[in-house]
């Protein structure tokens, strides 16, 4: 629909005055008609003829002349301008600001090429990356002086002609006269045709005034013009009220307007573009340049601003007025319509780069330069598509209600799906946009507490990792953002309030689909280390890490590559389905939010049986050891197997219990040695097993025992089968020297030790086998029992038979001997008695113990 009409009822009535003008403007034409007529009764019909004949020949002459005539005085200097040519001065001055420019006076195309570029070099723009805009204003120029040539042109054959004509007329004074009857017939067509040429000649001089009320009806009838609640805005009521009183009126018709072409342009629009239309090249594509055109869209652009009331009584816009879906649409779609207006696109954006608070926002100089750079390489073609991009973005905002003014985005208005959809298919579609994918970037690592959380230097690298992205990569990391948003918004862990909550994206549904939306961003796997430190960081992970590790360990985070980083990605898919499957994950996300490395309550959940077999499934998934339902590889997680004994070796630094201090390694150089996932799975599930016989278990590994004389000691010698078990596992011993059925010879471990493990299994255990019997039987070492002393004596010299550089050879060692070792201490009570002040060098044999399982 076009724009509203509607009745004003003021004390001074618009309609009215708009009426009265139409009817003075009628009868003006009607006059001009009256007196040709009447004139032409004075003189014979062949006078009159001559003179419509002259006013004919002299349009048709000054209409096929002005253009080229026009062009020559564009290009011709000045200085050879008829009587006016010696009074031209060689040079001018023009005044911008604080800077003066001199103008030298050769052609017209000189001095307007010259007037613009001082307009260039005054706004700071440069003229040779964007010489579209001044081209184009060069051709209006000329456009200009074609007009001003076909009117000096036509007004001077109208003079010459009204000579002819007076010189005819006194001829046919003197010539010999007709009879009356037959005279006076042809006198009134004569003075009828005389009336016509004083009509046709008035009319054809107010061809620009006629034409340029035909060009604002067109953008007043024009339907993707949508007026809003217009009435009373005093900007709009003069205009359109006229223009009301002006279509269907007689001087509408009068001035041909009932002639138009398929585009609903007047006969006098058309011979204005006729003379003044011309068109520039820009980058292959011709472009033409019309006046009219031009006019009808500052009409557009007009009636968007004063139907939305966002011009003032001294007509200066408000922009934030525009904030409606119609008042948009409107702009938007004459700025589409006008040549001018996509010319001048290269030069707004460069203005508004080059404005100092939105050029020193952009922290990072080579994403400054790239965005430059980018913004200036468009074509005009790609401009225009810009403008739909900025008006489904404006379109979007107003439709959730994010936008009520240009300077004010609610953007937790935006925090629903189908809005996140909407913002960045509108932000996809545009060039400019998507290349300013780095400039996002480097405002994000701006806002406040980033740098805190990332450090300084880690921002500067994900800066710079912005800067060095493929610009083909631009479209596919904003749709990875895209998802991340939807998530974040779905789970509500970013909350209209744009708080964020972790815990509502602590699901497997919610990690998963993050992950994998990060591993389809190229900054984010490129810089995947440097945002895992960042979250170590803000989840309190390194309070958690002894002080002389975590420095080595985020070295190794933030040297991460971009394989490892997509290895890493796709083992917290495994590693995380995995442990909320077996319930494990809200334990682990608990105790790293608690201050305490040790609780009874932990261990215990952590050693439930129940639970144990799927948690240590993600443990071996740590090292590739695990895979998922469609059996693929998984890849060894190179964050995991550093964070894990750093983790565990900070808890046994504070654990009562010791052990844990007992097994891990005090330098962090050793950590690699190690596939941790599953030694941490091979360790709990034998403790697993110990703690199923014997619930208080849990409170020997934490060190704090309900009751104060139960201690390992007593564990061992209550449950000395279990307790074999446990660090033996289905181990038989071999006959001679055979290796049993059920051990790997490479490795010395049972061959389904994933699925039935011992403590012996473990690398680590067995590398550490002497630290940990000594935490296990520390009861009986530290005893000053003499048969405990006894039994330690003899456990020495065992351990010391057993031990073997050989890591296989020691596991087989200590597998053979370990029922052994154990009962010297349960079976204390039967060794031989000797005077254990004095130890002979030989120990007796030991006797043979009564096992007690």
């Amino acid at each position: 629909m076009g724009f509203q009409t509607f009745t004003q009822t003021n004390s001074f009535d618009l309609g009215a005055a708009s009426s009265s003008i139409m009817l003075g403007l009628t009868i003006s034409l009607v006059g001009i008609f009256v007196l040709g007529f009447l004139f032409g009764l004075g003189r014979k019909m062949w006078v009159n003829n001559v003179k419509l004949s002259l006013f004919i020949i002299s349009f048709v002459i000054a209409l096929f002349i002005a253009r080229p005539v026009g062009d020559r005085l564009m290009n011709d200097p000045l200085s050879d301008f008829m009587f006016i040519g010696s009074y031209i001065p060689a040079s001018g001055t023009l005044t911008l600001g604080e800077s003066t420019y001199t103008i030298v006076m050769s052609t017209l195309h000189e001095v307007a090429t010259q007037i613009i570029e001082a307009y260039y070099d005054y706004g700071n723009v440069s003229i040779a990356t964007n010489p579209e805009l001044s081209a184009y204003i060069i051709e209006l120029a000329a456009g200009i002086v074609r007009l001003l040539t076909f009117f000096t042109l036509y007004l001077l054959f109208i003079i010459i002609s009204i000579g002819i004509t007076l010189i005819l007329s006194i001829i046919s004074i003197i010539t010999p006269k007709i009879r009356f009857r037959l005279q006076i017939g042809r006198r009134f067509i004569g003075a009828g045709l005389s009336g016509l040429a004083s009509f046709l000649m008035v009319v054809t001089l107010i061809l620009p005034f006629s034409a340029s009320i035909h060009s604002l009806n067109r953008a007043y009838k024009d339907p993707s013009n949508l007026a809003v609640e217009a009435e009373g805005e005093e900007a709009y009521d003069p205009l359109v009220t006229f223009l009301n009183a002006y279509n269907g009126s007689i001087f509408d018709y009068l001035t041909f307007g009932f002639l138009k072409d398929k585009d609903g342009r007047a006969v006098d629009t058309l011979i204005m573009n006729y003379i003044s239309d011309g068109e520039i090249t820009s980058g292959g594509e011709k472009l033409s340049v019309s006046l009219q055109e031009e006019l009808k869209t500052l009409g557009g652009i007009y009636y968007a601003f004063a139907s939305a009331g966002a011009l003032n009584e001294n007509f200066q816009p408000d922009f934030n007025k525009l904030v409606k879906e119609e008042s948009v649409k409107t702009l938007f779609y004459n700025l589409r319509s006008s040549n001018l207006m996509t010319t001048m696109l290269p030069i707004v954006f460069q203005l508004f780069y080059d404005q100092t608070d939105a050029i020193n926002s952009i922290k990072h100089e080579t994403i400054k330069a790239n965005f430059k750079n980018n913004i200036s390489s468009l074509t005009i073609t790609e401009y225009q598509q810009e403008l739909d991009a900025i008006e489904q973005i404006l379109l979007t905002l107003i439709k959730y209600d994010a936008l009520q003014s240009l300077d004010s985005i609610e953007s937790g208005k935006l925090y629903n799906e189908a809005a996140i959809d909407d913002i960045f298919a509108a932000i996809t579609s545009s060039q400019i946009l998507t290349k300013s994918y780095p400039v996002l970037v480097d405002q994000t690592l701006s806002i406040p507490g980033i740098e805190a959380i990332f450090g300084v230097e880690d921002v500067t690298t994900l800066r710079d990792k912005a800067a060095a992205l493929d610009p083909l990569h631009y479209e596919g990391d904003l749709l990875a953002l895209k998802n991340i948003f939807k998530e974040l918004v779905r789970t509500n862990a970013l909350d209209l309030n744009q708080n964020f909550n972790f815990n509502n994206i602590y699901n497997e549904q919610s990690i998963n689909t993050l992950l994998t939306s990060v591993g389809k961003s190229n900054l984010f796997v490129d810089g995947f280390g440097l945002i895992m430190n960042a979250m170590f960081n803000a989840q309190g992970v390194y309070n958690k890490m002894d002080p002389l590790m975590m420095p080595l360990f985020q070295a190794d985070l933030r040297g991460m590559n971009k394989s490892l980083s997509q290895d890493e990605i796709e083992v917290y898919k495994h590693v995380m389905s995995k442990l909320f499957t077996s319930g494990q994950a809200d334990l682990i996300n608990n105790k790293i939010q608690q201050e305490g490395a040790t609780t009874d309550a932990f261990y215990n959940e952590l050693l439930d049986q129940e639970k144990i077999i799927g948690f240590m499934d993600s443990m071996r998934a740590v090292d590739g050891k695990a895979a998922s339902s469609e059996n693929e590889a998984i890849p060894p997680s190179f964050i995991l197997n550093r964070l894990i004994p750093a983790q565990l070796y900070y808890m046994g630094q504070n654990d009562n219990s010791g052990f844990l201090k007992a097994l891990i390694p005090s330098e962090y150089s050793e950590f690699p040695k190690y596939e941790w996932g599953s030694e941490v799975a091979v360790i709990f599930e034998g403790l697993a097993e110990i703690k199923f016989i014997d619930p208080k278990t849990v409170n020997l590994i934490s060190g704090n025992p309900q009751i104060e004389a139960y201690s390992w000691k007593d564990l061992i010698r209550d449950n000395k089968a279990a307790f074999s078990q446990a660090l033996i596992g289905n181990y038989v011993k071999p006959v001679g020297d055979e290796i049993s059925p059920s051990v790997d010879p490479l490795t010395g471990r049972s061959l389904e030790y994933e699925k039935n493990p011992a403590l012996l299994d473990s690398d680590l255990v067995v590398e550490n086998i002497e630290k940990l019997l000594d935490f296990l039987l520390k009861d009986y070492i530290e005893s000053s029992d003499p048969v405990d002393k006894l039994a330690t004596i003899y456990y020495r010299s065992k351990t010391a038979e057993l031990d073997s550089p050989d890591l296989v050879q020691k596991r087989l060692n200590y597998k053979n001997n370990m029922e052994t070792l154990i009962d010297i201490f349960v079976n204390s009570d039967q060794l031989v008695t000797v005077d254990i002040n004095t130890p002979p060098s030989v120990l007796p044999p030991l006797p043979e113990f009564i096992s007690d399982g």
